[in-house]
């Protein structure tokens, strides 16, 4: 019981520091800011953690699957003249277990430095906020955005890179070219005080220099 009393001490210091997620849609800058503002020293910003898109629905999934079997056993018993079962797990059990998740990764992340923010870049997060803030009430949002221009020519390029061809074949044109997110719902939109800086992507990268370390020291003091 030592070693799990020390991994709660060690959540709670990770949830006593400033969270922060950054979002935004594909090729809108997001990259380029996780790591300026990881090279702060009071910041530690990782990515990708895929918590809403990934690591959320197969938790999810696995507790209904258990929950499912522990009801055909409590029934099985209950048939036979015997207690039933009394196992399972209540969606507050899992959302806890999500929060322990998401704290488990920042605690490695940050290690024992002396760092006063966690921040984590997972673009796909825009469309699933509602579920990130059940885990992380306290988050604090930083939604990059760009000039939709320039993000078609570089989704264009990009998927052209990695794909090796692939993606030209299936896609002609960049007209024919899937849109970069599904239709967002209003619940995905930071609520009132969570936004903590819009930021639009181009202009901040042709900021001085000096206008760029404002930015990152005024994460650092959130």
């Amino acid at each position: 019981m030592e070693e799990y009393r020390k991994t709660h001490e060690r959540l709670v210091r990770v949830f006593d520091k400033e969270i922060v997620f950054i979002i935004g849609a594909t090729r809108w800058g997001t990259a380029w800011l996780q790591q300026c503002l990881d090279a702060h020293p009071e910041i530690c910003c990782k990515g990708e953690g895929h918590f809403t898109d990934s690591l959320f629905p197969l938790l999810a999934g696995a507790f209904d699957a258990y929950n499912a079997q522990s009801e055909v056993v409590g029934n099985r018993l209950q048939n036979s003249g015997l207690p039933g079962n009394a196992a399972g797990f209540t969606v507050d059990d899992v959302h806890h277990l999500m929060t322990a998740a998401i704290g488990l990764m920042f605690s490695r992340w940050a290690g024992d430095g002396q760092v006063k923010v966690i921040a984590e870049k997972t673009p796909e997060h825009i469309v699933s906020l509602d579920k990130l803030a059940q885990s992380v009430p306290s988050m604090k949002i930083i939604h990059v955005y760009r000039d939709a221009r320039d993000e078609a020519v570089a989704v264009w390029e990009f998927n052209q890179g990695i794909s090796q061809g692939a993606f030209q074949q299936k896609y002609p044109s960049s007209e024919s070219t899937p849109r970069p997110l599904p239709p967002i719902g209003a619940k995905a939109f930071p609520p009132p005080g969570r936004l903590s800086a819009p930021i639009r992507a181009d202009v901040a990268i042709s900021a001085p220099k000096a206008s760029r370390a404002r930015r990152c020291n005024r994460f650092a003091r959130c």
